[in-house]
This record gives C-alpha cells, structure tokens and sequence, in this order.
C-alpha cells in the first residue's frame, strides 16, 4: 500500500515559504530601521477585553492561565518594570532589539511590523510569583521590549482577576 505523503511535503515546503518571507521582511524592516525611517512607531492595543482574542496568538497561553476573568489596567511602564526582578527589568530595559546580524529574533520583527502598519496587538499577560514576590511578562514579552524601546510612557497590561491585587500593589509601591 502506497501512502501520500506529499501532504507532509507540501507542509514542510509551506513552513519553508513562510519563512523565508518573514525572513526577507525582517530584511527590509532591518534595512529601514538602519536607515532611521522606523523612528516613529507608535505601539497599539487592544484594549477592551471583549475584543482580545487569546486564540489569535502565534502561541497561545497555558490554558490554566486563560481560566477566570481578565482586565486590562494602564500603567506606567516603568513602575511595572519596577515590579518585576532584576534581571527580567533589566531585560526590557535594555534597548538593542537589533544586533549586527539583524533583528534579535522574529518575534520582534513581527511586532515592529504590525505597528509600522498600525495594527493593534494584545497588550502584555502580568501574573505574580507568589513564590518569588516579584510580578512578570508571562506572555507578550517582545511587545513590551519593542514598547519599551519605542519610549511609551505607559502602558496596558492583561491581568487575571485573581492576581490583580497584589500585581497592582507591586506596580504602585
């Protein structure tokens, strides 16, 4: 018995295509960012929680994280970072997003080119390390460096109801 298997070649192929076009994208965005012609991106979001769409994500979050109810609150960016250890500010805070070579990887390049074309993205998931005591970026960590570099001033986060409290007592001390 004969089995087709071009199913899983057309596959393969496919994934190659996508990604040498999003290599030649990240190409170009690399070309105008060294040009200085992406010094104005301005970061968008979806802000209303009704309109956020998990499902949508290239990589969709553990789901015992999407359980409950979420919000989405506005906060200085830099309280948040406050909020976060040391080495995850430090992280964000750094502003090389692109190295010699090009973009530091394809998930930036993604998120500077759905901003060059206005495209709003879902902003940031907070949790709290209860362990830790310190908050983090569980999802949507390239959209917040990219913010960060882009010098927004504030910025929304998505929290679960059920760690809001203490996620906003850290973002405010």
């Amino acid at each position: 018995m004969i089995h087709n298997t071009n199913s899983k070649a057309d596959d393969f192929l496919a994934k190659m295509k996508e990604s040498r076009e999003l290599n030649l994208k990240c190409e170009a965005l690399l070309d105008l960012f060294n040009a200085g012609e992406l010094s104005d991106i301005k970061p968008a979001w979806h802000t209303d929680i009704e309109s956020i769409d998990f499902s949508k994500q290239r990589h969709e979050l553990d789901e015992k994280l999407m359980t409950g109810d979420y919000t989405v609150e506005h906060v200085k960016i830099e309280h948040l970072l406050a909020s976060f250890n040391r080495a995850n500010a430090d992280f964000f805070r750094d502003k090389t997003i692109i190295h010699s070579y090009g973009f530091a990887d394809r998930k930036i390049c993604r998120v500077i080119e759905h901003w060059k074309n206005g495209t709003k993205l879902i902003p940031p998931t907070i949790l709290f390390n209860d362990l830790a005591g310190f908050n983090y970026a569980v999802d949507g960590k390239h959209r917040l460096k990219v913010a960060y570099y882009y010098g927004v001033d504030e910025i929304p986060i998505i929290i679960p109801i059920s760690h809001l409290k203490q996620i906003m007592k850290h973002v405010r001390q």
